[in-house]
């Protein structure tokens, strides 16, 4: 399982989500209407990790929402957050 980042150039919107095929779900945002990543096409994969199962992926992505932080994403995509 992996929890995986995009973003929309320029604009500073992301999304964080877990899938267990990112490619598919990346595709699948960039060509369907769906509610919030149908504004903000094309998307881009900028960050992914995968973990052991998806409970471990899904407490990250819970983790990484609670923030509501912008800027922390941008850290953890540069590298200098782990998690």
């Amino acid at each position: 399982m992996r929890c995986i980042f995009w973003d929309r150039e320029a604009r500073n919107v992301y999304y964080v989500g877990v899938s267990s095929d990112p490619t598919r779900c990346l595709e699948f945002h960039n060509s369907q209407e769906t509610r919030f990543t149908a504004r903000y096409r094309p998307w881009k994969m900028i960050f992914m990790k995968r973990y052991p199962g998806r409970s471990e992926a899904l407490a990250i992505e819970r983790r990484i929402k609670s923030w509501e932080s912008k800027l922390m994403i941008a850290r953890i995509v540069s590298g200098e957050i782990k998690i």
